[in-house]
């Protein structure tokens, strides 16, 4: 809490009392709070206020949290009714009205309309003023004179005796909420939809839990509660807590109540409820310990698919045991999946929310590794919030870190370290990609609009790296030993704490004739306890280490920018060193980034580099030495195999394939060769164990990233070596391209070694989609039927293996049952769409083999004989094909009609989760953004944003001899968001406002409808989730592209303005501050934090006029907001340097296609959405 008159009063106990009518829509809710006087110390103490010590404390009021779709009917105190006061917001303008009834806010200012101006800067500096009425508190409720609280308030509280305080009061609420518009999920059985059944749940995170009842949304006043909820007889209930017992609610026993009570304080945000027509399995686990509760939708899912979807959870449950040192903190677990979730996992102390859509049987393979990801990720989430207390907001990563951590180690246990590694190297690459954004923030900041802002990608995935950091920093076993300790401290804290004293009291419920009574000996922490903050973590870490770690506080925890490091490793045969140039571009970071050279003598040397400039050069001397007579080595044993005589004479060799061969390599010619780079040096290494976060793109000898990419254990450096070897194959092939090869073996040994590992099972799998991907980087055809022999290598290996022999013309039916080579097979697939032939245009256009194959396997799909399903596999294809680039109007219309084909076939036949209409919307999406590209003009053709979709050259482009045709691109007038109602999916959706805000891009019309389609939308699951889709798409665009909203900064923008502007700052957004983050995103996007230059001077004049109103710079949220920022600049001028480029110097050919290799870890299309 920020104001201290919140704080007055502490809530020691809360009963909720719930009559839900589904089929109405509707909740009768009666709530009673057991408190006690707070904050009685004299005013100007500053021991018990810290924040306003001059302030008098207000016992005569009470405040609350409390939405204003909860209609308050009658509050008693005591049995006696009393008078409250109830602040709603104006669906249209969010004013205040009743806003002077409060008497303690008289230095809060007056809320501005948010509809009056159009800035984000100014929207963050008014909409500090509603944070203040928030942290004040929405329902004031008047303690009446007659009710005895056992303190004069006249007297001072030291006169007073000592037992005569805390004596508790009952507050008994009863309101209705009727058709909610937020919080609040109500789901009927639809003869449009399938797999629809009764059933409502509460959508609780931070702020939302006083949507649905009158709490204290603080983060971190805990106290117990009891819940209990009538429903009709043939509905389960479900609650966090145990259930006690389940009793008839009438004569005619047509309705019963569910009893649960919650020992155990927990925050406010906690609590939810859940219930419909279930079907439920018991288990346990942890030998018998645990009872566990297993839930699903009635009619959802077979129920074999629905137990081979959670058998899993007994093995995640004994792994974080025995990680944490502890059992289980509930006696009971239960998982719940529901049809509609706002996410794919929500977790309340025992009990967890999880998708229904993840259900899955083991014929649907690539849905396993997210199904149990998400199981790991809802238990370690229960476990983690419930047994590590945050001191405040800014210290909430350490909970996220913790539960990333958990679901690290389960991954590592079901799927196996390498892909514990790539996953974590891909996290490290998504954060550095994301902190250039302008609104991310740090992971530790109190600069954050509201706590919402923490559920971003950004905050999530970096808070798991920094946990990973100071576990490789200090060790595994100290880690855990740290982490341990964190929680006992927080088990003792917690415990030591007085319990509150509730007096008991029989009130009439809801239900006639069931009374309502406090247990006395509930106990709570109210707001004494401190709980975990981040200088304890660390202070932890330093006596386990012995390690500094402000720095480390500075750069990752406190800091937002990533460098991005330029390797280039190099041998100087004089020196007998190694010397490794690092140039860091962007932004310079100081302190010590590890080199590990990898020496001929099988040691691995770890260098200390200094990095203080933005270049450095580093030269380590190699403890190996080259001999003259230097004997021969197998390079795949590395055993002697013969004596330098059998050596080559050192002359020139003819480049494989420029003589008319085949180029390709037998056993015999991987060994034995003397190349003039031989070195003692087997290959170098920058932060292998990830200590940054960093970008990398290292660049070394092609003889090292051999050796790399063939011995190497670790999964990351075969994918360095693979990215440098393609790195070294383009620079040659350019070269002979212009006559200038100057060293063909390192070509030729490239290309060997990149075929190898693509056509080497022992490979994983991922390293042999990277070598798909830098061969197909590579090819240079000069024709649209031309070929080379890195063409060729993909294209064989897909007819070696797609194709039927001997001639490899038809396709063979499908088969998964190697599961790795078909991720294999997939990369491939999606690496061959990705070659270019230069046009006579603007723009590149896709290989004539490529589209063959990629429409070959979608017409002659065939998956009668496989036992796996075949929707993602159909859905990788189609997101190749939509990648597909052709001005041939044959070949349009045959991309076109596949989409269109799988787009009808899943009306009769539907796909697991409508993946295939997804990647129709999606490919159809892409054809309609090539339309609308056409006439824009190209300032950057290598943005990865205009490589999207089947494509036409530009008009103007064009040369004169060939004129452009004049027919229209199929698929240009397909209504996307016509897929956003009923009885479409919640998954179709989503994936059509994720389609159609591409669209928007190039169309800024289309923006305008996708806000009406959220407007309407109903469900507020869905609401939130489409707009998510839609930051997310638009903030890659912003990522992949430079001014991609060109069109937005036009006059006829202005209803594009209007229409998100209402959103961001419209009912949805108050009820759902997540919701409101992604629509701040949104505009953020499109016309950046300051008044969009499509609007009126007006408009610049209010926005100007908030920003100056000092009035609202002195407001407890917007000093405290401003404080964190002045903090957080301050440590990026410390710790960062920026380094601006004098002038734009001209690249070469050479450059610009090293530049575009990428250097980082590429993931399956599937996985990389699923963790977005």
């Amino acid at each position: 809490c920020v104001l201290g008159s919140v704080c007055d009063w502490e809530v020691l106990y809360q009963r909720l009392s719930f009559d839900i009518d589904l089929s109405q829509r509707s909740i009768t809710a009666v709530t009673i709070l057991a408190v006690t006087a707070h904050n009685t110390a004299p005013v100007g103490d500053p021991k018990t206020r810290k924040n306003q010590p001059n302030v008098p404390t207000q016992h005569g009021r009470l405040y609350l949290n409390c939405s204003p779709q909860v209609n308050i009917q009658k509050i008693m105190v005591d049995g006696v009714e009393t008078e409250f006061h109830h602040r709603r917001f104006d669906s249209e303008n969010n004013s205040l009205p009743d806003q002077r009834t409060f008497p303690e806010t008289e230095f809060l200012a007056d809320p501005p309309k948010l509809s009056d101006f159009r800035s984000l800067d100014a929207y963050d500096a008014a909409f500090n003023t509603y944070l203040d009425w928030f942290d004040q508190g929405e329902l004031c409720i008047n303690i009446p004179e007659k009710v005895s609280t056992k303190e004069p308030f006249s007297l001072d509280a030291a006169e007073l005796p000592a037992d005569t305080l805390n004596s508790p009061i009952l507050v008994v609420i009863r309101y209705i909420i009727e058709n909610p518009s937020g919080a609040i999920e109500f789901t009927q059985p639809d003869e449009r939809v399938a797999r629809s059944a009764w059933a409502g749940f509460a959508i609780t995170e931070f702020s939302n839990s006083s949507s649905w009842f009158p709490c204290r949304n603080s983060h971190w006043e805990r106290y117990s509660f009891d819940i209990d909820i009538t429903v009709p007889s043939t509905y389960r209930a479900f609650c966090p807590g145990r259930l006690v017992k389940v009793s008839p609610a009438n004569e005619t026993q047509t309705k019963h109540t569910f009893f649960f009570e919650v020992d155990d304080p927990i925050l406010a945000r906690n609590m939810t409820f859940s219930v419909g027509e279930f079907e439920t399995v018991d288990d346990t686990a942890l030998n018998g310990t645990l009872s566990i509760h297993h839930c699903m939708s009635s009619g959802f899912a077979q129920r074999d698919d629905f137990m081979h979807t959670v058998t899993c959870t007994n093995e995640i449950f004994s792994l974080f045991s025995d990680f944490l040192g502890q059992p289980y903190p509930f006696s009971t677990y239960t998982q719940v999946l529901l049809g509609r979730t706002a996410s794919d996992v929500q977790s309340f102390s025992n009990l967890t929310f999880i998708s229904a859509d993840l259900i899955h049987s083991d014929a649907v393979i690539d849905q396993t590794w997210v199904a149990r990801r998400t199981i790991a990720e809802g238990i370690a989430r229960s476990w983690i919030t419930h047994t590590v207390h945050t001191r405040t907001l800014a210290d909430h990563w350490i909970i996220e870190g913790l539960v990333g951590y958990l679901v690290a180690m389960y991954i590592e246990r079901a799927f196996g370290r390498n892909e514990r590694r790539l996953q974590r190297q891909m996290a490290t690459d998504l954060v550095v990609k994301l902190s250039s954004l302008p609104w991310t923030l740090p992971i530790s900041a109190e600069s954050y609009g509201a706590p919402s802002d923490i559920h971003s990608t950004h905050f999530r995935t970096k808070s798991t790296i920094v946990m990973h950091m100071l576990a490789d920093l200090i060790g595994e076993t100290p880690f855990r030993d740290v982490i341990r300790q964190l929680i006992s401290d927080d088990d003792e804290l917690s415990s030591t704490t007085d319990a509150g004293q509730a007096a008991t009291t029989s009130i009439p419920s809801v239900n006639q004739g069931t009374p309502l009574a406090v247990v006395s000996d509930k106990p709570s922490t109210g707001g004494s306890a401190r709980g975990i903050s981040t200088k304890r973590l660390l202070k932890l870490c330093r006596h386990r280490s012995a390690l500094n770690l402000d720095d480390f506080c500075d750069r990752w925890i406190n800091g937002v920018r990533c460098p991005i490091l330029k390797v280039d490793a190099q041998f100087e045969r004089k020196k007998s060193a190694c010397k490794v140039k690092i140039e860091q571009s962007g932004v310079v970071m100081h302190g010590i980034l590890k080199v590990y050279v990898y020496e001929t003598d099988q040691q691995v040397y770890e260098h200390e580099s200094r990095m203080d400039t933005q270049v450095e050069s580093f030269v380590f001397s190699c403890h190996s030495k080259v001999r003259k007579n230097r004997k021969r080595f197998s390079t795949e044993t590395g055993e002697e195999i013969g004596d330098d005589d059998d050596l080559s004479n050192g002359e020139e060799e003819v480049l494989d394939g420029d003589d008319g061969s085949s180029g390709e390599m037998g056993p015999d010619d991987r060994i034995g060769k003397k190349l003039k780079n031989d070195t003692p040096v087997r290959w170098v290494r920058v932060d292998p164990k990830i200590a940054w976060i960093r970008g990398l793109t290292l660049d070394q000898l092609p003889l090292w990233a051999d050796l790399e990419l063939r011995h190497s254990p670790d999964v990351i450096a075969q994918i360095e070596g693979a990215i440098c070897l393609g790195r070294a194959l383009l620079r040659g092939v350019i070269s002979a391209q212009r006559g200038k090869e100057k060293d063909p073996m390192q070509t030729l040994m490239a290309f060997n070694a990149l075929k190898y590992c693509l056509e080497n099972p022992d490979y994983f799998y991922q390293v042999r989609v990277v070598a798909a991907q830098q061969l197909a980087l590579c090819c240079r055809p000069r024709k649209l039927s031309g070929s080379d022999r890195q063409l060729s290598v993909l294209v064989d290996f897909l007819k070696s293996r797609l194709y039927s022999a001997p001639d490899r013309q038809l396709v063979e039916p499908s088969d998964f049952s190697d599961f790795s080579e078909h991720l294999v097979v997939r990369g491939v697939v999606h690496a061959l769409t990705s070659v270019k032939v230069s046009g006579s245009g603007a723009f590149p256009l896709s290989h004539q083999s490529a589209m063959d194959i990629v429409i070959d396997l979608l017409k002659y799909n065939d998956s009668s004989q496989n036992y796996y399903v075949d929707g993602y596999y159909i859905s990788s294809l189609l997101n190749s094909l939509s990648e597909l680039s052709t001005r041939n109007q044959s070949y349009q219309e045959r991309i076109h009609n596949e989409i269109i084909r799988f787009l009808d076939n899943e009306q009769l036949f539907p796909s697991y989760r409508r993946v295939v209409t997804c990647a129709c919307l999606l490919a159809i999406a892409r054809v309609q953004v090539a339309t609308y590209r056409r006439n824009l003009p190209v300032s950057r053709p290598e943005d990865s944003s205009m490589r999207l979709g089947m494509e036409l050259d530009p008009i103007d482009t064009v040369p004169p001899e060939q004129p452009t045709a004049q027919h229209e691109i199929p698929g240009s007038d397909f209504d996307l968001l016509a897929f956003t109602e009923d009885p479409h999916s919640p998954s179709v959706q989503v994936a059509a406002v994720a389609a159609a805000a591409e669209v928007a891009v190039y169309r800024p019309s289309m923006a305008i409808l996708i806000a009406n389609a959220l407007s309407k939308q109903r469900s507020p699951s869905i609401r939130l989730r489409m707009a998510e889709a839609w930051a997310s798409t638009w903030s890659h665009v912003v990522l992949d592209s430079s001014s991609p909203f060109e069109s937005y900064e036009t006059v006829s923008a202005r209803p594009v303005v209007d229409s998100i502007w209402n959103l961001l700052t419209g009912p949805f957004a108050f009820l759902c501050h997540r919701f409101r983050i992604h629509m701040w995103v949104v505009f953020a996007a499109a016309f950046g934090t300051s008044t969009p230059k499509c609007l009126s001077s007006e408009c610049l004049i209010k926005d100007r006029d908030i920003l100056a109103n000092k009035s609202m710079q002195k407001l407890p949220n917007a000093v405290r907001r401003s404080a964190a920022l002045i903090r957080q600049k301050r440590t990026h001028e410390v710790q960062f340097s920026i380094k601006k480029k004098k002038g734009n110097t001209k690249k070469s050919d050479y450059m610009k296609a090293t530049n575009e290799t990428p250097s980082t870890v590429n993931m399956t299309e599937d996985i990389t959405m699923e963790i977005l």
